[in-house]
């Protein structure tokens, strides 16, 4: 996602552009100045392995929570990345952490569902339900608006109907 890179692109220092997803001049320098800072060729736009390194660096160096939470993403999924289920949730964590509310939602899915980015299925994730709703109504009080839809939305069910419930829905059941 351009919003993503540009996002990460600006916690390094190195975009002062909107995060529009758009790849205009201001995101191809930006892409210049940080390929150049890394000693990469400088073709204004990001290979595979240079998105995943700019997201890295914004989410290790810059400490940007937007960054984290993709970085803990895509160890869940392994885009990019080998996946590695501990430093997915670690990310997510530290995201969760700095208040950004899509980590903290996507920890209480995770934990209610075992499913990252409503499709990918983690085996390794043992449910919780009881933490799963501490992240859930977190996310909604840090405004999440897919938190809060949910809470309304299946709050007065038991935590295994809830949770199943949800599932149901982000599985387009």
């Amino acid at each position: 996602d351009m919003r993503a890179i540009q996002q990460a692109l600006y916690s390094l220092g190195h975009y002062d552009g909107p995060a529009n997803g758009s790849l205009g001049p201001l995101t191809r320098a930006a892409i210049r100045k940080f390929q150049r800072e890394m000693a990469f060729d400088e073709t204004d736009t990001l290979t595979p392995r240079q998105t995943v390194y700019v997201i890295c660096n914004a989410a290790q160096i810059a400490r940007d929570p937007s960054s984290q939470n993709i970085l803990g993403i895509m160890y869940a999924t392994g885009l990019g990345v080998r996946l590695n289920i501990d430093l997915a949730l670690e990310w997510l964590r530290t995201s969760s952490g700095r208040r950004y509310n899509k980590a903290t939602y996507h920890l209480a899915v995770i934990y209610g569902t075992g499913i990252v980015l409503k499709s990918y299925r983690l085996c390794d994730i043992p449910r919780n339900l009881e933490q799963a709703d501490q992240y859930l109504r977190e996310a909604a009080a840090q405004g999440n608006g897919d938190a809060i839809a949910a809470w309304r939305k299946y709050g007065h069910l038991s935590p295994e109907a809830r949770w199943r419930a949800i599932e149901d829905e982000l599985l387009g059941n």
